[in-house]
């Protein structure tokens, strides 16, 4: 039966009883996808295309995909076919302020969320949700979406795609710093004349922007239905 934990009703989920973490962390075997089940997608719900997924867990996990773990760079480390860290946990509601599970969706550890690509997905749109929501309330967010930016590398535009896609990687605030940054210099990018960590950080958002410029990002809204035929009027 559809698991109840997971938004818009997907299809039965594939997490089976999962020791809770324990160091080395044990990660189950995911399911195979039944045939003519899901057309490669697990969750198709998800309002964001199966392309631009793709593109983002080619570049994150590659092979390993949806039971990829790194525990390097603090906290919990990353997870999944989108090496979702803390911070994204949390904003899909998975994980708490002190990195303990919450059982949202259904999932009560590492091992439950890794053998559990549907909610991998929904946690991946909870996270690009709440980054959409952080730059569209600053000036240099979502508001300069078509923006040119002039780099040594060439010219790009500035688009959902690519600011997702940067927000993904480097968290949305960073985003926000490298647009300021281009927007003071003339919207011209040159991460390299910026010292320190910012410096590297930029670049690769920078790459992000680039790569992801053309992708498309959202799914169409579904057409509306036809309006019923207007009722003929009474002639007077």
């Amino acid at each position: 039966m559809p698991n109840p934990h997971l938004p818009y009703a997907p299809h039965r989920s594939w997490t089976e009883a999962a020791a809770h973490d324990a160091p080395p962390l044990s990660v189950p075997p995911v399911k195979p996808v039944p045939p003519g089940d899901f057309d490669a997608d697990p969750w198709p719900q998800s309002p964001f295309t199966l392309q631009f997924r793709d593109e983002i867990g080619r570049r994150e996990s590659q092979l390993d995909g949806y039971r990829a773990f790194n525990p390097a760079g603090g906290a919990m480390g990353a997870f999944g076919r989108y090496q979702l860290r803390q911070g994204a946990l949390m904003a899909a509601g998975l994980v708490d302020a002190a990195g303990q599970w919450t059982g949202a969706m259904g999932v009560n550890s590492a091992a439950d969320f890794l053998a559990d690509p549907q909610a991998q997905e929904a946690a991946f749109a909870a996270y690009m949700r709440a980054n959409r929501v952080t730059l569209a309330m600053d000036p240099v967010g979502y508001r300069n979406i078509g923006q040119k930016v002039f780099s040594k590398n060439g010219t790009f535009a500035v688009t959902d795609a690519g600011l997702a896609a940067a927000a993904h990687r480097q968290g949305a605030g960073a985003v926000r710093d490298y647009l300021a940054y281009v927007r003071d210099q003339g919207w011209i990018s040159n991460p390299a004349a910026v010292e320190g960590e910012d410096g590297k950080t930029f670049s690769r958002i920078e790459e992000r922007l680039r790569e992801f410029e053309g992708v498309p990002y959202k799914k169409p809204l579904p057409f509306p239905p036809p309006l019923p035929p207007a009722k003929a009027g009474r002639g007077r």
